[in-house]
C-alpha cells in the first residue's frame, strides 16, 4: 500500500526532529537541567526561530542535545561563553550542508514536498558526515599543534581568487547554466587549492579565500588558478596574495594579510596574480618565478600599497 499524500514528509520530519513535539521549551530547558535563558541563547545562536511559552515544538532529542553541551560545560571542555560560541559556529556551517542537501532533495522530489523522504538515505549520509567531520578535525588539530610548535604563532599565505566578469557573464543566464558555471567554479578551486597543499576558508559569491603555509606553495595554487580560464565556459580569474600572522577564529581566517590580498586580487588584471611586498621576498630569487615590483598604489586603507606581479619564469 502506497503512502497517502504527506506522510512520507511527516515520516521524515518525525525521524529528524526525534519524534513528535511533546514539549515545550520550558519543560525541555527543565528536563535537561539548563536554565532557561541559556537555552535561549543557545537556541538562538543556532538560528533558530524563538518560540512562545506554551507552544508544543520540541522532542526529546532537544533535551538530550541541551544535556549533551550542558555536560560539556560541567566537565570543564568549555566554557559557557564557549558552548554558545560552538552552537553559532556548528549552525553555520551545517545550515549551509542543509541547504545543499535539502536543494537536491526537492528537485529530485520535483518540487513536491510530500514526496520527499530522507529515511531512505539517512544512515549513510549520516556515517559520510561522522567521517568528513573526522578527517577534518585530525587535520585541523595538526595544523594548530605545528603552528605551536614552531613557536611562531599563526603565519600563513592568504589567497583570493576572483572571477573576472562574473557578473555581467551571468546576466540574463538561465538558472541551469548559471548553475553549472558555479559548480564548475567551485570543482576546479578546489581541486587545484588542494593540490597545491592549500584550504580553501570560504567562497564569497565568484571569489575563493583560500590559506597556504608558505608564499611558494600559494604561489604555485595562484597560478594553477589563473589557469582555470583555460577551462571551457570559465571567465579569466586574477588572484591576490599575501603572506604573515594570521588569527583562525572558528574556521574563518582574519589579518591584516586578509586585508592586503584582498585589496590585490582587486587591484590585479584578469589572468593575473598580484602578491604582497612579504611574499615577493620570500619568492624572488627562486629560479621558478618571476617576480615583477610594481609602483605602489594608492588603496582604500593603505597609502603606499606595495605590490609585484608574479609569473612562472620562463623555461
Amino acid at each position: 500500500m502506497s503512502d497517502g499524500p504527506g506522510e512520507r514528509f511527516e515520516r521524515s520530519e518525525s525521524l529528524l526532529l526525534g519524534g513528535t513535539p511533546t514539549l515545550t521549551r520550558l519543560q525541555v530547558a527543565e528536563q535537561a537541567g539548563v536554565d532557561l535563558a541559556f537555552a535561549d541563547r543557545l537556541w538562538n545562536a543556532m538560528g533558530f526561530v524563538s518560540r512562545g511559552d506554551d507552544d508544543v515544538e520540541f522532542t526529546l532529542a532537544d533535551v538530550e542535545a541541551l544535556r549533551s553541551l550542558r555536560r560539556l560545560v560541567d566537565s570543564g571542555a568549555v566554557e559557557p561563553e564557549q558552548a554558545v560560541a560552538l552552537a553559532r559556529i556548528h549552525s553555520q556551517h551545517l545550515s549551509a550542508l542543509a541547504e545543499s542537501e535539502a536543494e537536491l532533495a526537492v528537485e529530485r522530489a520535483g518540487g513536491t514536498l510530500d514526496r520527499i523522504d530522507v529515511t531512505v538515505n539517512l544512515a549513510e549520509a549520516q556515517q559520510l558526515l561522522l567521517y568528513i567531520w573526522h578527517r577534518q578535525l585530525l587535520a585541523a588539530f595538526l595544523r594548530h599543534v605545528d603552528a605551536a610548535a614552531s613557536q611562531q604563532g599563526d603565519v600563513a599565505s592568504v589567497g583570493f581568487a576572483d572571477l573576472v566578469g562574473f557578473t555581467s557573464l551571468t546576466r540574463g543566464m538561465e538558472r541551469d547554466a548559471l548553475l553549472a558555471l558555479v559548480d564548475r567554479f567551485d570543482a576546479e578551486t578546489r581541486q587545484r587549492v588542494t593540490d597545491g597543499g592549500g584550504r580553501i576558508v570560504k567562497t564569497i559569491g565568484d571569489e575563493v579565500m583560500f590559506v597556504a603555509p608558505s608564499p611558494r606553495q600559494a604561489a604555485g595554487i595562484a597560478l594553477a588558478l589563473v589557469g582555470i580560464e583555460d577551462v571551457e565556459g570559465l571567465p579569466p580569474v586574477r588572484v591576490g596574495v599575501a603572506h604573515g600572522d594570521v588569527l583562525y577564529r572558528h574556521g574563518d581566517v582574519f589579518g591584516e594579510v586578509v586585508n592586503l590580498a584582498a585589496r590585490l586580487v582587486a587591484l590585479a588584471r584578469p589572468g593575473t596574480v598580484l602578491i604582497d611586498r612579504v611574499a615577493a621576498g620570500a619568492l624572488d630569487g627562486d629560479a621558478q618565478w618571476e617576480v615583477v615590483r610594481l609602483r605602489p598604489r594608492r588603496v582604500r586603507g593603505y597609502e603606499h600599497l606595495a605590490a609585484s606581479v608574479l609569473r612562472r619564469a620562463a623555461l
